[in-house]
């Protein structure tokens, strides 16, 4: 099917966008990937994330956050839920039932501006390896973008925008 003839929600565009928590989500599988759909409502990012996953599932889309091997493994057995406390929930059938681990967007409310490089690739570094229990994320400014691409092949992690300006949550 030719790309104007793609409903605009299952594009390439819009799979970009939502991209990072698939990838984020294969990362951590088994566990679920509980997400702050801020700002927008939870239907309308329940609805964007099944149009990604649906989008990559037709179109088979790509991008860098995503590791093909695990999206093969897992892909049909991910599932959307979303919580009443307005939360979204990205797991399999039954850890998207199990109680919540981190919350993405909600757990790291202190903003870091960090200035050195060193420090930031050794956090980094950390987050990759997973030594934080529970996991938790970290929200950063004033990070270039050439450094975030360079740690991104580095580790284990993804910057993922944040609602402020010049602001990126690490996951």
């Amino acid at each position: 099917m030719p790309p104007y003839q793609i409903p605009s929600r299952f594009r390439k565009a819009s799979f970009d966008r939502f991209a990072p928590y698939l990838g984020q989500l294969l990362k951590q599988w088994p566990r679920a990937l509980v997400i702050d759909p801020e700002p927008l409502t939870p239907d309308s990012f329940a609805s964007a994330i099944r149009a990604t996953l649906r989008g990559k599932r037709e179109h088979h889309h790509t991008s860098s956050f995503i590791d093909e091997m695990l999206w093969l493994k897992h892909n049909e057995a991910i599932v959307v839920s979303m919580r009443v406390d307005g939360m979204i929930v990205l797991g399999d059938a039954e850890t998207v039932k199990q109680p919540a681990g981190i919350k993405y967007g909600k757990e790291s409310s202190n903003i870091v501006d960090l200035t050195n490089n060193d420090f930031l690739e050794k956090v980094c570094e950390l987050l990759s390896n997973r030594v934080f229990i529970p996991a938790f994320s970290v929200r950063v400014k004033g990070v270039n973008e050439a450094f975030r691409t360079r740690l991104e092949q580095l580790f284990d992690i993804a910057f993922i925008e944040d609602s402020q300006p010049d602001t990126f949550i690490i996951l």
